[in-house]
């Protein structure tokens, strides 16, 4: 894998009571892949926090700073941050029993993901590894939803199987030439640190970060209404159309599944001038002071367009952008009889009289504008 420096590297765990896997990851990203992690973040219980205070940290003298010194890296330059799941009350847990601690962990899980990827300095290698499975489910799916193109999601493997799941395993020794270890009926037994492998395996996941509108990442808070609206989005989806902006051509083109020929649909210069820049920005707020702070930039993008087509300073004032969105509107409907269809490609308003708010109901990735300069657009 290629490191890419200019990411500050993140290992992401769901921990309960095994915390061998943070020193097994740490050992194939940073030994293995030369991978330097900058941070780590567990989300845990009180007990998983316990558990990995007294047997992998040991203030200092534990399998942590052990794997540390010998493989010549800085403890403390390795900052360790602790995410202890909340419920409802804001009381942490020490267990996951109960649906309402289900449901607790499952928003938890989400609130940390979000915080964590909104950091866009930042790339993620998540483990699946640890804690119970509803947690780790948890942490999967938080990362089906969040996930960004260079956040990745693993299993940790260790070979030979005899020490995969042993208490006393956390990394594979520097110092020795075999490990000494009990078996589960406290029988020793000792394996040589050539024969040791700790491998990460990737778990391919379908990032549905793109699909979900930039206010509902950020303000929607239960785990279950961000899969509802990814659910949603996901059967929009399947029904939406393509659409081409072509400005020089004066020209809307849509494209869906039951037409084989895109309806097209013709607009005037500073009709189609307003709805390619309401494509660009997805909102716009129709009163006279915003339509004052907009009129330059649509001025513009019809001068670079329809050099030849004259437009004045009231051709994009407030009333004259309302009178542009009926016309348009009323174009489309005549073009588009389907309203299932129509409705995608519309200019939509709420229902605020005095500021309206315009937006098109397409999602950006199905829009695509030509314009003669395309850093107009940028």
């Amino acid at each position: 894998m290629n490191n890419q420096p200019n990411y500050k590297n993140i290992l992401l765990a769901a921990l309960g009571t095994t915390p061998q896997i943070i020193t097994e990851s740490l050992y194939h990203l940073m030994v293995t892949q030369k991978i330097p992690i900058q941070e780590i973040h567990l989300i845990t219980t009180t007990q998983g926090k316990d558990t990995a205070e007294k047997n992998l940290f040991k203030n200092g003298a534990g399998p942590f700073y052990r794997f540390c010194r010998e493989y010549g890296f800085s403890a403390i330059e390795i900052n360790t941050h602790y995410h202890v799941i909340e419920n409802a009350q804001g009381e942490k847990l020490s267990d996951i029993r109960t649906p309402a601690d289900n449901q607790a962990a499952a928003d938890f899980f989400l609130k940390i993901v979000r915080e964590l990827t909104s950091r866009s300095e930042t790339r993620i290698f998540a483990t699946i590894a640890g804690g119970r499975k509803t947690m780790s489910a948890y942490l999967y799916f938080t990362m089906q939803l969040l996930g960004r193109d260079q956040d990745t999601l693993y299993h940790v493997l260790v070979h030979p199987e005899s020490i995969e799941s042993n208490p006393a395993f956390y990394f594979p020794r520097k110092d020795v030439e075999e490990m000494e270890f009990l078996d589960k009926n406290k029988n020793p037994f000792s394996v040589p640190v050539k024969d040791i492998r700790i491998d990460m395996a990737e778990i391919p996941f379908v990032k549905l970060r793109r699909i979900l509108q930039k206010g509902i990442l950020e303000s929607v808070t239960r785990f279950s209404d961000l899969v509802a609206s990814a659910q949603a989005e996901l059967g929009k989806a399947q029904f939406e159309p393509e659409l081409i902006v072509d400005l020089p051509g004066k020209l809307l083109q849509v494209k869906d599944r039951e037409n084989t020929k895109p309806i097209e649909i013709k607009l005037r210069p500073v009709e189609i001038t307003f709805y390619a820049y309401l494509c660009h920005v997805g909102k716009f707020v129709n009163s006279n002071t915003e339509a004052e702070k907009v009129a330059p930039i649509l001025a513009k993008i019809h001068r670079t367009e329809f050099a030849t087509v004259h437009v004045s300073k009231y051709s994009f004032h407030y009333k004259a952008l309302q009178s542009i969105r009926a016309r348009v509107n009323n174009k489309i409907q005549k073009a588009i009889p389907n309203p299932h269809l129509a409705q995608f490609v519309q200019i939509h308003s709420d229902k605020d009289y005095y500021k309206p708010s315009y937006s098109i109901a397409l999602s950006k990735n199905k829009i695509t504008i030509r314009s003669t300069d395309s850093s107009l657009f940028n």
